[in-house]
């Protein structure tokens, strides 16, 4: 609910905690009157109190201007200021929003993706009698600080352990590439360091536009590897698994490929 300035105490009680505000985020972006948005720096940004009125001071792009606040609201993630410049001749709406750090975005994806890679490994389970859930985490970023895009899952049984994998992230069929290398030297890895029991099966998540390429690219590798891996769909809920079967290379070679357009003369 928006606060009203309408006493001194009220004032100094709003310069404070927006000052404070300010002070806490390093990069805003000011919006004026539903208008385009515009970043500044803290710097840009000023409250203060003159002559019993609240004002607010920052850089637009038409310069610096200063507005006479009647009520701001901090939701959270958004500073609303109901406020007057010009003797009242114009009374926009302005909102600041605090831009997020990188490193606060990167938390934020961190856990969505780790939310999805647990609700992953327990799909994974249920579908399997008998096993349980021995180790699950995310893959290594692309630079560091950053969370990885796939699931790195290890099912224990009573004889052998599986290793399981899929994408955490959103997935075009162009990734089918880097999934399937990226999964191929996990599993090696992993299975080399693995005491018994060992880890043998590989067990290869996927979502309904990449099965088409990561089965095209299975039935390519060398029968060792084929005969360790098995392909799953599934849904973007992540409530249903299906066994897709990997065709052999005599069926890929003989699928009919799509003609092309005929050429205009």
């Amino acid at each position: 609910m928006p606060k009203r300035v309408n006493t001194p105490e009220r004032l100094e009680a709003a310069r404070a905690v927006i000052n404070d505000l300010f002070q806490s985020h390093v990069e805003w972006f000011l919006t004026i009157a539903g208008g385009d948005s515009q970043a500044l720096n803290q710097g840009e940004l000023e409250i203060f109190v003159a002559h019993g009125r609240l004002l607010l001071g920052c850089w637009t792009e038409e310069g610096t201007r200063s507005w006479k606040i009647f009520s701001w609201e901090w939701t959270g993630e958004k500073l609303t200021f109901e406020a007057s410049r010009r003797l009242g001749a114009e009374r926009p709406i302005i909102e600041l929003v605090p831009r997020a750090s990188a490193t606060a975005i990167a938390l934020t994806v961190k856990a969505a993706r780790q939310a999805r890679c647990a609700a992953l490994a327990q799909l994974v389970c249920a579908n399997q009698t008998g096993a349980k859930v021995e180790r699950v985490s995310l893959s290594p970023g692309a630079r560091r600080g950053q969370p990885g895009r796939y699931a790195r899952i290890l099912l224990r049984l009573k004889h052998e352990r599986v290793a399981v994998t899929g994408l955490v992230s959103a997935g075009r069929p162009s990734d089918a590439d880097a999934f399937l290398a990226a999964s191929l030297l996990w599993f090696k890895r992993t299975s080399e360091r693995a005491r018994a029991p060992y880890i043998q099966q590989l067990r290869l998540i996927v979502e309904t536009d990449l099965v088409r390429p990561v089965l095209q690219r299975v039935a390519l590798l060398r029968q060792s590897l084929r005969d360790a891996i098995t392909i799953y769909e599934v849904d973007q809920q992540l409530t249903e698994l299906a066994l897709v079967d990997v065709p052999t290379r005599e069926e890929l070679w003989n699928r009919r490929l799509r003609r092309f357009p005929p050429m205009l003369p």
